[in-house]
């Protein structure tokens, strides 16, 4: 199976209710980097012109979906480091069992 490939998972207050279902920052981060079944999704809305994508597979004993965006800042956290940062943004994320 083939791993994302991301720097970091973006945090910040607008993207804080994926956790409304009752699932952790820590559940959604192990998901996405334990290498999950990934398909693309139907953009949102308020951004028709960005990419959303579905990520399904287990933590623990349950299964969980989180549907995300990539993003890249130009520039770069670091400004030694010729490439740009590649994170993942969670917008959503519910258990499915």
């Amino acid at each position: 199976m083939t791993r994302l490939r991301f720097d970091e998972v973006d945090w910040d207050d607008d993207n804080r209710h994926a956790l409304r279902h009752g699932v952790s920052p820590e559940a959604i981060e192990i998901l996405l980097r334990g290498g999950p079944s990934v398909s693309a999704v139907r953009s949102g809305e308020r951004t028709p012109d960005v990419p959303r994508y579905a990520a399904t597979g287990w933590v623990g004993a349950k299964r969980l979906l989180v549907i995300f965006e990539f993003r890249t800042y130009v520039g770069g956290a670091d400004p030694e480091s010729p490439e740009e940062p590649v994170l993942v943004r969670p917008i959503s994320a519910r258990w499915l069992d």
